[in-house]
């Protein structure tokens, strides 16, 4: 009988280590290294599982062909090469052409433009429809963007595809369309699955579909990408036997009793119970970063909604 398992990990609980854990157990079985997959949404999280395993079990990087994000498994799978893939000069070399400007650059880690030019806000609303697997009628519905029209897409969109196709080119968003590959392997894990789209969603059933145990590893209240087309409610709705890992080696009490407040606000969600470390921590609030004595020793993060209230 299959075997899916769905592991909730709040963070600082030992998400990655877990993981590593089910890799180092399927290892001592005898399972090789090239039956397992361990699928991430980013690639520092697919490389740190990867670099993690080979320090820790002694096997050399070609021994581990399926830790890799999504997008990059479709990349080998369908043979493609480097020159095929779209690129930012490709895009300004495409808006030249159609007199539309792209202020910002497609950023590959999320599938999508930055900017706010006429060609980074089609882009994205056609970037969006597709790993949503939504029409551009559909997806101008729910994406508030009022200087643009779906006519405006459908053009842009009509007009990628004929550049694409003219020059032998594929986006990234491509590869998930045109992945058709069952993955030969015994063990196939999913980390920070959350920040899935439904696109990546349907190619993991596919890549998947061979393995005798899948692991599918994330956080729905860790659900940030939802701008980027992550789809939380495919995860919300994963059928599987679901385990919460329960210590948190991050979190100090304060604030994991603030996290719980507003998590527990949320309304479709897992309910999670979890435990912070024995450290009592603080939570302050100021109104503004000038508030904040930076002269204070250790490292500082700063987060901010939107880039106009970042600093330097």
């Amino acid at each position: 009988m299959r075997k899916v398992q769905i592991i909730l990990g709040p963070p600082g609980t030992g998400k990655t280590s877990t993981l590593l854990n089910i890799v180092e157990e399927a290892l001592s079985r005898g399972i090789p290294p090239e039956r397992i997959a361990y699928l991430a949404f980013t690639r520092k999280a697919a490389h740190e599982a990867q670099e993690r395993a080979m320090a820790q079990f002694g096997f050399e990087e070609g021994r581990f062909p399926f830790f890799r994000t999504l997008h990059s498994l479709a990349f080998r799978e369908l043979g493609m090469q480097r020159d095929e893939v779209m690129t930012n000069s490709h895009y300004r070399k495409f808006g030249k052409a159609m007199g539309i400007e792209f202020r910002g650059i497609y950023d590959e880690n999320i599938g999508l433009h930055t900017g706010d030019g006429l060609g980074d806000k089609c882009s994205r609303i056609e970037s969006l429809a597709r790993v949503g697997l939504r029409t551009i009628d559909q997806q101008m519905a729910i994406t508030n963007v009022n200087d643009l029209n779906p006519h405006a897409v459908k053009q842009y969109n009509s007009a990628l595809l004929s550049y694409k196709k003219e020059n032998g080119l594929h986006d990234f968003t491509d590869m998930l369309e045109q992945y058709n590959s069952q993955l030969p392997v015994d063990i196939c894990i999913f980390d920070e699955a959350q920040d899935l789209s439904s696109a990546q969603y349907k190619m993991a059933i596919l890549a998947a579909s061979l393995a005798s145990e899948v692991y599918i590893a994330g956080d729905d209240d860790q659900a940030i990408f939802g701008w980027a087309g992550a789809d939380v409610h495919k995860f919300l709705n994963l059928k599987g036997q679901k385990s919460t890992l329960p210590n948190s080696h991050r979190i100090p009490r304060k604030v994991h009793l603030l996290a719980n407040d507003v998590s527990s606000r949320i309304k479709n969600r897992y309910p999670k119970k979890w435990a912070p470390k024995k450290e009592e921590g603080e939570v302050y609030y100021v109104t503004n970063e000038q508030d904040i004595d930076f002269s204070n020793p250790g490292t500082w993060m700063l987060l901010s909604q939107v880039n106009i209230f970042c600093i330097d």
